[in-house]
């Protein structure tokens, strides 16, 4: 699975084996870490130790995670490898690809890697209800994934 240039992020399903390409214009990355709070015990009862201390933060259990926002377009193209070549119909494997969840392996920048998609929204940028021609983008896509990492 290659995408068709570097700015471009090609989605697969690893299920289904359906793949889209993104032509993209921007895009976001967010890495968030949460924090795990424990309140150690105050009293000796039961305890070895006892701990003045309200409350600690635990470093080793915090998992970092990563969300990559895109902003692209959804173009026709007879020459890719994307399971449709109309916008149309990579727009509804977007939304089926959406809808079935699981794991998702992406390109982005020139990396692959596993995604579980958060959102997706798809707005028609074309209204003059003529048939997109080769490399014009019909839809304009704004999706979120997330992908873990410890």
């Amino acid at each position: 699975m290659t995408a068709t240039t570097a700015g471009d992020v090609v989605l697969e399903h690893t299920d289904s084996s359906t793949q889209v390409t993104i032509t993209t214009s921007g895009d976001e990355e967010n890495l968030t870490k949460s924090l795990i709070l424990i309140t150690p015990p105050k009293s000796t009862d039961n305890q070895s130790i006892a701990s003045d201390s309200v409350t600690k933060i635990i470093d080793l259990l915090m998992k970092a995670e990563q969300r990559i926002t895109i902003d692209g377009f959804l173009c026709y193209n007879a020459d890719a490898s994307d399971t449709h070549s109309t916008a149309a119909g990579k727009k509804s494997d977007l939304k089926s690809m959406f809808r079935a969840g699981g794991v998702l392996s992406m390109t982005y920048e020139g990396d692959t890697f596993n995604v579980n998609s958060d959102k997706l929204s798809i707005k028609r940028i074309v209204t003059d209800g003529q048939a997109a021609a080769v490399g014009e983008a019909e839809f304009s896509v704004k999706m979120t994934m997330v992908r873990g990492e410890d």
